[in-house]
């Protein structure tokens, strides 16, 4: 007979690590019979991350600590565990699932290995139940399968260190049940739709819990059309009615969905969620029984409960744990109670990293260290991430190497299936080094310097309105965070005076007008209510380094992640120059496109220019356009120009200007003489 036991709140310890369960009066752990206490530990968006934290976001706060990794999450893996099983001792059973996104998008020494190590790793942290997320699509599913099997590749057709790899298979199985062969109308290879695993506890009692699988359903907007095109892919809802009542029917009650689809909450234990998720719950029959979800995809921290079903999300890069406990009723053969909270995986020294995974990294590290030094490209100089003179300039401070980052980046969605792509972001924090040149010789690691993170590329629709107080969100208080871009320029000018940021908070600075700079050099304005594309990294989607409005984008797509579009790109290129600048102007500074003659010049909306940002143009003082900066700050319609803190000219005299200005004038004296004449 069991004793009695009291379910408390969840406390936080001093670690940092969840106390799901308190003790009695006597320090005792209390059991009930009849009941099993199951802890669900999941994880979503690990993309290969074996080594190296990244910052940490919750609910739009930025923590203080950095986190992620796999060494360190492993080592948050079991002490959660730990202290769980110490709380409900003979009740307890543990088990750890992930909701896709495993590899792919991932850093160099899992990603040039072709994410084998990932495979070793996720063994060494005993996870037992995935699903696919997009990017187990990036090469086509057989190759993913291969790596889950353990399989040699085909010879030659990857890189030496790939054919030498002390592969081994996985110990995970994998459900997904809305990808479907077209031919045969099974789910692929030997995966399931959904599986049953049984739990036992200490004193014999037991749990059977369903998990079913579910992909994104906008894997046909993510990937190669080749890697996706054999498969149907089916709605999430339609499949886990489907197989909520198959589960129902052999008596399994206890449902988790293990869901590639975005969740978001308000707050922590929310009483609603948002995004992908919510519209799948909608649609979801009343009598399911799901009881858990398990989301993942936009990379986010999520911990909310809709409609009675529990949803949670972890970040991504092991940078969170979503800890579920469920208390498993064996009469009724369902959860009775469910809670969660959101472990996050900190690197501040309370918990030691695991060291086999530390190893782990290590040797993927010296097995492609030849590879590093791979000749990506030619160049005259080393390229500077910020050239020192304008360090002290914070509104205008472009990065040579930044712009050819997004050039890169521009390019690669271009032509990767998203020809209407416009513009391209990302942050200064990101740009990590000078790209570094030797003897002439750009390297695979001097990139690789460049953009270390393996940040997941995202294809993005926004609105113009909100990219323009992105834009602006560089200039508030602070002034900590920038931007690079490609295919967009804008001009600057002083705030007026008592114009305040989001925050209440005096501001200097204000973006006075932008422009689209198309393919052909043409240029636009860009409109408030127009829908434009472009590409940002993840950590910019999620709304990273204080930029919030580019999370009002929209998700269309996926590309490589950062480093490899740098990589390839820089092998395009060939022989790389240092980009000019001039993509971020001083209003006074800004001088008029000249007009090709075969451009309307009736269209007031557009400007041009022969294929180059901004360089040779008039002085304009650019009071006309009152479409462009209302979104991020106050007051901004008139300007003091008489006390104006002009900063140093950040555009290119125009000899054409002086003639013109010497001309004027000397038409002026003939005037006065020929009117003194007279």
């Amino acid at each position: 007979m069991k004793k009695k036991f009291k379910v408390l709140p969840f406390a936080v310890l001093s670690t940092g690590i969840l106390s799901v369960y308190a003790y009695g009066e006597a320090n005792e752990a209390y059991s009930k019979e009849g009941e099993v206490a199951v802890q669900m530990m999941g994880i979503n968006d690990f993309h290969g991350q074996l080594e190296g934290t990244g910052s940490v976001y919750e609910y739009g706060e930025r923590l203080k600590s950095r986190g992620g990794s796999a060494p360190l999450l492993a080592g948050y893996l079991d002490k959660t565990e730990k202290e769980f099983k110490d709380a409900k001792a003979e009740d307890a059973v543990s088990t750890r699932v992930q909701a896709g996104d495993m590899v792919g998008a991932s850093p160099a020494a899992s990603g040039i290995l072709q994410d084998e190590p990932t495979i070793k790793a996720l063994n060494e942290m005993k996870f037992e139940v995935g699903t696919l997320g997009n990017h187990e699509f990036d090469e086509g599913l057989a190759e993913y399968n291969r790596i889950l099997k353990g399989e040699d590749p085909e010879k030659g057709k990857f890189n030496k260190a790939v054919e030498s790899y002390p592969r081994e298979a996985s110990k995970m199985e994998i459900v997904v049940a809305n990808v479907v062969d077209k031919e045969t109308k099974k789910t692929p290879f030997d995966w399931k739709p959904y599986t049953i695993k049984t739990y036992t506890d200490a004193e014999n009692e037991s749990a059977k819990i369903g998990y079913i699988g579910v992909v994104t359903s906008e894997i046909p907007n993510l990937i190669l059309k080749k890697h996706w095109e054999q498969y149907d892919i089916l709605d999430p809802a339609t499949v886990i009615n489907k197989y909520a009542k198959e589960l129902r029917q052999k008596g399994v009650n206890a449902i988790v969905v293990l869901a590639h689809e975005a969740a978001t909450s308000p707050s922590d234990n929310a009483t609603e969620v948002g995004d992908a998720i919510k519209r799948i719950i909608d649609k979801l029959d009343t009598d399911s029984s799901v009881d858990v979800i398990f989301a993942g995809h936009n990379h986010v921290i999520a911990n909310g409960t809709y409609k009675g079903i529990r949803v949670v999300e972890g970040a991504a890069q092991g940078k969170a744990i979503s800890n579920v406990i469920g208390i498993y009723d064996t009469k009724t053969n369902d959860f009775k109670e469910i809670t969660a909270q959101i472990v996050k995986v900190l690197d501040n020294n309370t918990v030691t990293p695991n060291q086999k995974l530390v190893e782990l990294a290590k040797d993927a590290n010296d097995r492609i260290k030849d590879i590093l030094l791979e000749e990506l490209a030619k160049s005259e100089k080393t390229i500077e991430r910020v050239p020192a003179e304008s360090l002290n300039l914070k509104a205008n401070i472009e990065s040579p190497v930044g712009n050819i980052i997004t050039d890169g980046q521009l390019w690669a969605a271009r032509n990767a299936g998203y020809p209407q792509a416009s513009f391209a972001i990302t942050n200064q924090g990101g740009i990590r080094a000078d790209l570094e040149v030797k003897d002439g010789v750009v390297t695979w690691g001097a990139a690789q310097k460049v953009q270390p993170f393996g940040n997941v590329m995202q294809v993005i629709n926004i609105k113009g309105k909100d990219l323009i107080a992105a834009l602006n969100s560089q200039y508030n208080s602070e002034e900590k965070y920038l931007l690079q871009m490609s295919g967009i320029i804008y001009t600057y000018k002083e705030a007026p005076t008592g114009t305040v940021d989001a925050k209440g908070n005096s501001i200097n600075w204000v973006v006075d007008r932008a422009w689209i700079v198309k393919e052909n050099g043409e240029r636009e304005l860009i409109q408030d209510d127009k829908e434009y594309t472009g590409i940002i990294n993840d950590f910019l989607y999620g709304g990273g380094d204080d930029f919030p409005e580019l999370t009002k984008s929209t998700l269309i797509g996926a590309l490589d992640p950062d480093t490899e579009l740098f990589v390839n790109y820089l092998k395009h290129l060939g022989t790389v120059k240092e980009p000019e600048l001039g993509r971020k102007i001083y209003y006074k500074d800004y001088k008029e496109p000249e007009v090709s003659p075969e451009v309307d010049k009736n269209n007031d909306s557009k400007d041009n220019t022969q294929n180059k940002y901004i360089q040779d143009n008039n002085i304009s003082n650019n009071n006309n356009d009152k479409n462009m900066n209302d979104n991020v700050v106050n007051n901004t319609n008139n300007v003091d120009n008489s006390s104006s803190k002009k900063l140093p000219n950040t555009g290119v005299e125009n000899s054409k200007s002086s003639s013109l200005l010497l001309g004027s004038i000397a038409l002026l004296l003939v005037s006065l003489r020929i009117r003194k004449y007279k």
